[in-house]
């Protein structure tokens, strides 16, 4: 399964570096940990195995060790751009039936604009949240809190091979 290859090459090369944004530098091992913390979070938050979890964030670091520590916990993401229009975010999180949405607090204005489509969302996880916002709605929780829980219990062994992993939506561009 994909997760299984950052826990391989964490324990196979430690500190080699895995991810470099601008920089910042994550080693293997960091990256493992980190996503291992992100999964137990989400996990003890109430996500569970096959909830959908819609990823609203640039390229990023975060963005990476978000979606490897949703597979960790069994849930499936569902990777976004943050540049879609408010009624195409709304259907899709009506559609997917979204238990979560991973973000930034860049994306306030987008989520606000949708907000019927938040209705049957339980968690946000905002890297970097600003204190004002969101507004009542979803349990809200800093991406930076969820990867420095410390070392909790994820999971793992009853993801299965054949489970879904991701939903991937198309822009449209190529007709």
């Amino acid at each position: 399964m994909i997760h299984e290859y950052l826990e391989k090459s964490a324990r196979r090369f430690p500190d080699k570096e895995a991810f470099i944004q601008d920089e910042r530098r994550v080693s293997y091992a960091e990256a493992n940990k980190w996503s291992d913390s992100f999964a137990a979070c989400l996990q003890i938050k109430g996500i569970r195995k096959g909830d959908r979890i819609a990823l609203l964030m640039d390229n990023c670091i975060e963005y990476i060790l978000a979606y490897y520590g949703i597979l960790k916990a069994g849930a499936v993401a569902v990777p976004l751009s943050p540049k879609l229009k408010p009624d195409g975010l709304t259907f899709i999180l009506n559609e997917i039936d979204a238990a979560a949405v991973i973000t930034t607090f860049k994306s306030e204005r987008l989520l606000k604009a949708a907000g019927s489509g938040l209705k049957g969302v339980k968690l946000m996880v905002i890297q970097s949240p600003r204190l004002d916002w969101p507004p009542s709605g979803p349990a809200v929780v800093a991406f930076e809190a969820c990867i420095s829980s410390g070392e909790l219990p994820v999971d793992t062994a009853r993801i299965e091979s054949a489970d879904l992993a991701s939903i991937i939506y198309t822009s449209g561009s190529t007709g």
